[in-house]
């Protein structure tokens, strides 16, 4: 490319851009001094640094557009058509060809379907809470129904223990369980009188004559001295045991004939139901005594012991329990008006584990009693009397039973004082 400050070029030296003057030189010179130093100009009449060796750095079309005789970039896309060409025609996307569409739609999608999963799941948890409330709230109710019996059965064992079956069987237990019901004690038909003998034998009435023998065994003592004892209340039927002292006199508990006149006695040595009449009476300061006045019976009647019984001593209880009594069937048959139908004793045997040095001294033995046992008489193994059965306790912990009785010094003395005769163990 040539110099187009080359002499060849411009013969004359004129200034590029300076109209020349024919036959002469520039009016001026066309250089300013100073501005050419050592063959370089400080000053291009350019600007400065546009034409150094030979190119051009700023092209007259846009930089870069025109090299080597080739155009780079053709002419300028923001620049409008040349007049009588087509105008080019933009056609939008459908929104359902658009990426970002689908996108958001699969997010929404994800969105809900995550939505709904946390509804339903919060649903089958609340239905669960509600479920195990309901089974909470029916367990809670059997709980309150069983502490209420379990109060029940409290209240009954605290009663005196000739009251225990009448109380129990009016305990019903708790609505789906497993536990019986306990049954009534046996009770005379509705409209039928209380129980008595159909020809009752008044106190000082004669009597059929019977043969005495002495008893062969401490067995056959007992069955022969120890008497099944009834007493019809307004509320029901009291029951115990009571024990011959004398041929006509018989010891058993106050709360067994309470506040009743007269009493019904029989065993199968007397052979009948026969009436007795209360004449002694004494339930106060821990003493528990009454004393039934009868027609002389043919039996040998029980020695008293005087002192306490030791701890460990064989001891035995004889007497008439409730449960046990109330299922025989002569005890049925009694109750219903036939007079010779007289259920067995029964007999428990224990040990004594402990006299509580009280007033009156207790005797706690391992043999067991119940209800109807109370003022049935426990013995040696003499058959000498060393307490009277008075009452049990259960122990709520353990269901341990303790029987309590009186001890027979005891008796004694409360015989003595009203005047009641007896025979001492050890004498003839």
């Amino acid at each position: 490319m040539a110099d187009p400050h080359s002499s060849m070029n411009n013969p004359q030296g004129a200034y590029p851009g300076q109209p020349s003057q024919p036959g002469g030189p520039y009016p001026q010179d066309p250089y300013k001094q100073g501005q050419f130093q050592q063959g370089q100009f400080q000053q291009d009449p350019y600007q400065q640094g546009q034409f150094q060796q030979g190119q051009f750095q700023q092209d007259p079309y846009q930089q870069g557009q025109f090299q080597q005789g080739q155009f780079q970039q053709g002419p300028n896309p923001g620049q409008p058509q040349m007049p009588g060409g087509p105008a080019p025609v933009v056609v939008p996307l459908p929104f359902w060809r658009r990426p970002l569409f689908w996108s958001l739609a699969l997010a929404v999608l994800a969105t809900l379907a995550f939505a709904w999963l946390l509804v339903q799941k919060w649903n089958a948890e609340k239905a669960l809470a509600a479920a195990q409330e309901e089974e909470l709230a029916a367990l809670k109710a059997k709980n309150a129904e069983r502490e209420a019996y379990l109060a029940k059965l409290r209240e009954v064992l605290a009663l005196d223990p000739c009251d225990v079956a009448r109380g129990l069987s009016t305990v019903q237990p708790p609505s789906g369980s497993n536990l019986p019901v306990l049954p009534a004690p046996a009770r005379p038909d509705a409209g039928e009188p209380a129980p008595a003998p159909q020809t009752p034998v008044q106190p000082g009435q004669s009597q059929p004559a019977q043969s005495q023998q002495n008893p062969a065994s401490v067995a056959e003592l007992m069955q022969q001295a120890t008497v099944l004892i009834l007493v019809p209340l307004p509320n029901g039927l009291s029951m115990g045991t009571g024990f011959f002292i004398a041929k006509d006199c018989i010891v058993t508990n106050c709360h067994v004939v309470k506040n009743a006149p007269q009493a019904i006695i029989i065993n199968k040595k007397i052979g009948q139901a026969r009436q007795a009449t209360v004449v002694v009476r004494l339930e106060q300061q821990g003493l528990d005594f009454a004393v039934l006045k009868c027609a002389p019976m043919p039996v040998q009647p029980l020695k008293l012991r005087t002192d306490k019984v030791a701890i460990t001593a064989k001891v035995s209880a004889w007497g008439y329990p409730g449960t046990l009594t109330t299922a025989d069937p002569k005890f049925n048959k009694l109750i219903k008006g036939q007079a010779d139908a007289a259920p067995d004793v029964i007999f428990a045997e224990g040990s004594v584990n402990v006299v509580l040095d009280r007033k009156p001294p207790i005797v706690v033995h391992s043999a067991v009693t119940s209800h109807g046992n109370s003022g049935g008489p426990l013995v040696n193994e003499a058959g000498e009397v060393v307490g009277v059965n008075t009452q049990i306790q259960l122990d709520k912990q353990s269901y341990r039973q303790s029987s309590f009785a009186i001890a027979s010094p005891a008796l004694c003395a409360f015989l003595k004082a009203n005047g009641v005769p007896f025979t001492e163990a050890g004498s003839k």
